[in-house]
């Protein structure tokens, strides 16, 4: 048998203060095998959002693991941890986190400059990626000269420029017009299917999957049901 890609076993993920906790997680199990697109589906407030960032590295969980490429995430230090998320994983977050002071290319290529591999031909892959989404035109513009829906393609182009092996995408759809929307899921869609990049999609409505997916599962405050 196949060892999946990514393990999720037995998931809890409880916030809390002085008054109050919050189970945003709930004995989630699942796991997810190589080259496969997942939808997670699940109204506001479902915990799909901090399943995303527990998946990423970005958050830890209360109890239960994650096992990712055959390691246990818990068992790692943080500069295995920071290498995944920055070369392996790339993140499409709701609130776009476009750098202000960078224009379209340069948010584009921070990522690529970080990782610290051979520069060689990244401005010419940049442009080739904002091709793909209809946005070749705004290479020189800064975020706050885009729409909502430009700078939510922008962030997902940003997340895709490393050619990672995982891509978390949390509600990429949710700012962008249904033309749009077919765009980035059918380029999602290529990348699964040319280069076998493993899809984390996160949705409120099923039908925003629009039939992109291998399987979906469904998230109702914070159980998998």
């Amino acid at each position: 048998m196949v060892e999946p890609l990514i393990k999720v076993e037995h998931l809890t993920k409880i916030f809390s203060d002085s008054l109050t906790e919050y189970k945003a997680l709930d004995d989630v199990s699942f796991t997810v095998q190589s080259s496969e697109i997942l939808g997670i589906s699940g109204p506001s407030g479902s915990g799909k959002t901090t399943l995303l960032s527990i998946i990423g590295c970005l958050e830890k969980p209360t109890s239960g693991s994650i096992t990712l490429f055959g390691e246990n995430v818990e068992k790692l230090d943080d500069k295995t941890l920071s290498n995944i998320r920055l070369n392996h994983i790339g993140f499409i977050f709701q609130e776009h986190n476009l750098i202000p002071a960078l224009t379209v290319q340069e948010n584009i290529l921070l990522p690529l400059t970080l990782s610290k591999k051979d520069p060689k031909g990244n401005e010419k892959k940049v442009r080739e990626l904002l091709e793909k989404v209809g946005l070749s035109q705004l290479e020189e513009r800064y975020p706050s000269q885009l729409s909502r829906g430009q700078r939510q393609r922008i962030a997902a182009i940003r997340a895709l420029a490393n050619d990672p092996k995982i891509i978390l995408a949390d509600e990429p759809i949710s700012d962008l017009d249904p033309d749009n929307s077919e765009i980035l899921l059918a380029f999602f869609k290529e990348l699964n299917e040319k280069k076998g990049t493993t899809i984390i999609i996160g949705a409120t409505n099923p039908e925003d999957f629009k039939g992109n997916t291998h399987r979906t599962i469904r998230l109702v405050e914070g159980r998998l049901i």
